[in-house]
C-alpha cells in the first residue's frame, strides 16, 4: 500500500484557488511558470499529471508553500483574504456559525 498518494483533484483546486487569489488568468500563470496554457487548463481540472519540478515551479510562481498545493495547511494569503474561511463555513447553518463565533470569542479571551 502506498504511503503517499498525490490527489490531483485537490492539487487542481489549490492551484486554481491560489491563481485566482492573485487575480491571474491561466495564461498569466502559464507564462510565469513557463508552461503552456493548455497545461495549466488541464491541470486545473485534474485532467493531466505534471512533474514535481513543474509543481515546485508553480508553487514558487504563486508564492505558496508546496505543502499547500499538495494537501497540507491552507496558504496564509488564502486565510487572510477570507476565501478559506468562507469555504469552510459554506455548509454551516446559523447555529453552527453562532457556535464558531463563541469558540473564537473564547479563544481571544483566553489569549489575552
Amino acid at each position: 500500500m502506498a504511503r503517499y498518494v498525490l490527489d490531483y483533484d485537490y492539487l487542481a483546486k489549490r492551484i486554481k484557488d491560489a491563481r485566482k487569489s492573485k487575480g491571474w488568468t491561466q495564461s498569466v500563470l502559464a507564462e510565469k511558470a513557463d508552461v503552456s496554457n493548455n497545461t495549466i487548463a488541464k491541470l486545473e481540472i485534474g485532467y493531466t499529471t505534471v512533474s514535481l519540478k513543474t509543481i515546485l515551479t508553480i508553487a514558487n510562481v504563486l508564492d505558496v508553500d508546496i505543502n499547500y498545493l499538495l494537501g497540507g495547511t491552507p496558504n496564509i494569503s488564502t486565510i487572510a483574504d477570507g476565501s478559506f474561511i468562507d469555504e469552510l463555513m459554506r455548509d454551516f447553518d446559523e447555529k453552527d456559525k453562532e457556535f464558531l463565533v463563541q469558540i473564537i470569542t473564547a479563544l481571544r479571551a483566553y489569549r489575552q
